[in-house]
C-alpha cells in the first residue's frame, strides 16, 4: 500500500511538471527554494534523534495569480551529523512528496508586501533512511504531511515549513526555512 501510495505521488508530479512545459504563456510556475531543517526522529527504543539537515524545496503550481491554487512538491533532503554520541544520526536522505492547496495569490507579491503572505498545506508520501550510531537504523516508506508559507523580505522570498512523517515506526518532525532561487 505505502509504495502505491509514494508511486501515485511520483506519477501525479510527474504529470504536472509535464503540464507546465507545454504551457504556451510565460507564467512562472515553478518554484524552486533552498533551506536549512531541524530535523527530530522518535526512535525504537522510546529516545529521540535531533539533527539539522539542507533541503531543496522543488516547487510546481497551477495558475499562481489566483488566489487559491494546487501545487506538487519534493523536499528531498540530506541530514549528516559528526557527533560520536549514542543515538545521534550520522547520516540520512528523504525524499518527500506533497499534493498542496496554496491560500493567496503567489504571483501577487510585487503590490503590496500583506499580498504575498502564502500559506500552503499538503499531504503526501516519502521515503528515506536515516543511519544512527549505536542504534537500529530507520528506513522505509510512510505518509508526510506539510504545512508552511512565504512572506517578501529584503529583495527575496523567504520561507516556513514544517512537516510530520511516519515511517518504520518512527514518528518524525520537521521545522526549517528556506530561501526562493530566482526570486
Amino acid at each position: 500500500m505505502k509504495k502505491h501510495l509514494l508511486i501515485s505521488c511520483s506519477f501525479l508530479f510527474l504529470l504536472l511538471s509535464l503540464r507546465g512545459f507545454s504551457q504556451s504563456n510565460q507564467e512562472k510556475n515553478y518554484y524552486p527554494s533552498i533551506g536549512l531543517q531541524v530535523k527530530a526522529l522518535q526512535l525504537k527504543n522510546e529516545q529521540e534523534a535531533i539533527a539539522p539537515s539542507v533541503f531543496f524545496k522543488s516547487t510546481y503550481i497551477n495558475n499562481p495569480g489566483n488566489g487559491f491554487c494546487l501545487g506538487a512538491s519534493a523536499y528531498p533532503s540530506l541530514t549528516c551529523s559528526p557527533s560520536a554520541n549514542s543515538g545521534t544520526i550520522t547520516f540520512g536522505a528523504e525524499l518527500p512528496l506533497a499534493l498542496e492547496m496554496y491560500f493567496n495569490g503567489v504571483e501577487k507579491w510585487y503590490r503590496d508586501v500583506t499580498d504575498y503572505q502564502v500559506f500552503y498545506i499538503g499531504f503526501g508520501a516519502t521515503a528515506g533512511f536515516y543511519f544512527i550510531r549505536e542504534h537500529e537504523h530507520i528506513h522505509g516508506i510512510g505518509p508526510h504531511f506539510v504545512m508552511g508559507g512565504s512572506v517578501p523580505f529584503l529583495r527575496g522570498i523567504f520561507g516556513w515549513k514544517g512537516s510530520m512523517s511516519y515511517f518504520s515506526k518512527s514518528l518524525q518532525a520537521t521545522l526549517g526555512l528556506y530561501y526562493e532561487i530566482g526570486s
